[in-house]
């Protein structure tokens, strides 16, 4: 028998034990799993059809790790498999441990598990292919015992640095498991500390405190690492904390000391280095000698303190360069408030070219902390920009009197209450001012609100517009926030000239009569502002009661143009009647109002400028009606025979208005 024929051969016995192999497929369900033992022979299943689904059980040793593995069998299915992990509770009832898929790399992909009781362990294999096959097996990796690790801080357990604790999770009587470590840091060493769950069904955390009970790191738990650098000798906790829907978790803690690190100025506040000021300029030199998650007296790696003597109520502008090629740096700045506390203003500075204004109150020494990016060099600037300090009012009855057209300055004092600026000024009719106001100090929050008549007529905000219908005074308060340290401002009131001519009057007192009899009234809204935008009134007497109807066309551009009517109460106060509005160029819009006889007034607005026809269509008998025909000789349509119309007679006698003799 030659070769070939002889390995024809072996290929069909291999395929015919293959095919029956496959033929005995494992059971759908959990009561029909079929038993396999870990560490034994690898088990070679057959999914037949999307809807197949095959299930394996084992007994575990209690607190076993094990570790489960598929592989797709070599005979040409390539489609993946899913896998799930059970195991039974207390209550008979099965707990998903873990899931997975291959992807059919014709290598074994594997899951370790670890399974705290001895229950059933439970396997399920599918997939969505129609034929799909895999080999399957588990491998028992061996078994742990509970650790004696202390439950709380106070009981924690010491340990020496370099040295890997091996530990578990375990779940009493329903309550889950927490370790504790005590390790002790030696100042200016950077210490790594690492977790590591040793089975893939785990949530092992853990998180750094101080002897305290005071977090020393993230206020998250940190599944991964972090490392640690201390200026001074200290005692860290450490709790490792697990999750309670797992059945079982095991983990690996180790505290590595990395070694003593350089350091140019002191991670303490308290020993800050001392800057003085030369040439109007105080700078910050230094470098970020190592880089570390946690440390100093906050979170971060290395951080450099800085103290100098400032200026009371002086504006601060500050730069940061960095050495060419390195990363951004950032300060914060604190300054020793009235009770002797270090307190931080609401800014953060980066020294990637930004500048940013400090304004300082009192003179009281600042504190100034760099920290961040890597290991590299820095320079922060701090050059004295001009006294902020004011005396303007702190109440609108005595606000402080000020001049059109010129920059003013100010600052937001700290107090209780916290104080507060008024400004009056006086404008001039139907001019147009702007109110503009800038920020000088980064965590400035200072804004505008405008008063006319004493009644704010304006939200907070930095620029504003608004046209002073009269000779008329009006008032400005700025204010700023309570827990914001540094806020100074600059401002100015500018008289943008006056506004387009007007028309109509802006109120009830002149206005026009408007006629009831369809004739056509041409107006405009002239200017726009932020207050006072321009409005055009009319009055009209109803002179008997009856539908009126009221109409509008307006031209560009597009936005709502309102006519609204309104009546006078016994308060000579304008109660609205109706309204309506038309929002396209040259789209006619009318409202028809049942009115009783009497004085009534119409007002025209939009917060656009454009030109706008109105008219009134009364109810009230007039000359030219259906019911009142003009009298003959009428000429002029004036309801009216008199010379006037033998004068137009006489001035048209020889016209001829006879299309049929046009020569044209």
């Amino acid at each position: 028998m030659n070769f070939k024929l002889r390995l024809r051969i072996a290929l069909m016995i291999l395929m015919a034990i293959s095919v029956s192999a496959w033929a005995d497929d494992y059971g759908d369900t959990p009561e029909t799993a079929a038993a396999i033992s870990p560490n034994g022979a690898a088990n070679l299943g057959m999914i037949t059809d999307e809807n197949d689904t095959d299930w394996f059980w084992f007994t575990p040793t209690s607190l076993g790790l094990y570790r489960i593995e598929i592989n797709k069998a070599p005979t040409g299915y390539t489609d993946s498999k899913s896998i799930k992990v059970y195991q039974k509770d207390e209550f008979d009832v099965l707990k998903q441990v873990i899931n997975w898929s291959s992807n059919n790399t014709g290598e074994y992909i594997g899951r370790d598990i670890f399974v705290e009781a001895d229950r059933k362990i439970y396997i399920e294999v599918y997939s969505g292919a129609d034929e799909s096959n895999y080999y399957l097996k588990a491998h028992d990796l061996g078994s742990y015992s509970v650790d004696s690790y202390g439950d709380n801080l106070a009981t924690a357990t010491p340990i020496a640095n370099d040295t890997m604790m091996t530990g578990l999770i375990t779940r009493v009587n329903g309550e889950l498991d927490v370790d504790w470590f005590e390790v002790n840091l030696t100042a200016g060493h950077i210490y790594r500390f690492d977790i590591k769950a040793l089975c893939d069904n785990a949530g092992i955390a853990m998180k750094l405190y101080h002897t305290d009970g005071n977090k020393a790191g993230a206020y998250y738990n940190d599944t991964n690492g972090t490392t640690y650098c201390s200026p001074v000798d200290i005692t860290l906790m450490v709790k490792v904390s697990g999750n309670a829907n797992k059945v079982g978790e095991v983990y690996q803690f180790t505290c590595v000391d990395l070694g003593e690190v350089s350091d140019d100025h002191s991670d303490l506040s308290s020993d800050a280095t001392m800057v003085t000021e030369e040439d109007g300029t105080i700078n910050c030199v230094g470098a970020v000698d190592f880089d570390a998650d946690y440390g100093g007296e906050s979170y971060g790696g290395d951080n450099d303190w800085f103290k100098f003597s400032p200026v009371a109520n002086q504006l601060y502008l500050v730069t940061g360069t960095m050495e060419e090629g390195t990363s951004r740096k950032d300060i914060k700045v604190f300054q020793i408030d009235d009770f002797g506390t270090l307190s931080q203003y609401s800014v953060t500075v980066s020294g990637d070219g930004e500048e940013a204004g400090i304004f300082i109150e009192n003179d009281n020494d600042v504190y100034v902390k760099v920290y961040g990016g890597t290991s590299d060099g820095y320079d922060f600037e701090f050059i004295a920009s001009g006294d902020y300090s004011d005396d303007y009012s702190d109440d609108m009855e005595t606000a402080t009197d000020v001049a059109i057209g010129a920059e003013h300055v100010g600052s937001i004092n700290r107090g209780n209450p916290l104080d507060t600026d008024w400004i009056t000024f006086e404008t001039q009719a139907l001019h147009k001012y702007q109110i503009a106001l800038t920020y000088r100090s980064k965590s400035s929050d200072v804004a505008i609100r405008l008063y006319a008549n004493d009644v704010a007529v304006s939200s907070n905000v930095q620029v504003y517009n608004f046209v002073a219908w009269e000779n008329e005074e009006y008032k400005i308060l700025i204010s700023g926030r309570g827990d914001n340290f540094s806020e100074c401002y600059r401002f100015e009131i500018i008289d943008l000239g006056p506004v387009a001519d007007d028309d109509y009057v802006n109120g009830p007192n002149g206005a026009n009569i408007l006629p009831t009899d369809t004739t056509l009234v041409a107006g405009g809204i002239d200017y726009v502002a932020g207050y006072n935008s321009d409005v055009d009134f009319f009055k009209f007497d109803a002179a008997a009661d009856g539908d009126y109807t009221f109409a509008i066309t307006a031209g560009a551009p597009k936005g709502y143009k309102y006519l609204r009517v309104y009546r006078m109460n016994d308060l000579d106060n304008l109660i609205q009647v109706d309204y309506t509005s038309t929002y396209y160029e040259n789209d006619p819009k009318s409202k028809t109002l049942a009115l009783t006889q009497g004085r009534y007034y119409v007002k025209v607005e939009s917060a656009y400028i454009a030109n706008y026809e109105i008219s009134i269509d009364s109810p009230t008998p007039r000359c030219g009606d259906a019911n009142h025909p003009y009298p003959q000789g009428d000429v002029n349509t004036d309801c009216v025979v008199d010379l006037l119309d033998f004068a137009i007679m006489a001035g048209n006698w020889m016209v001829d208005n006879n299309p049929v003799n046009d020569p044209a």
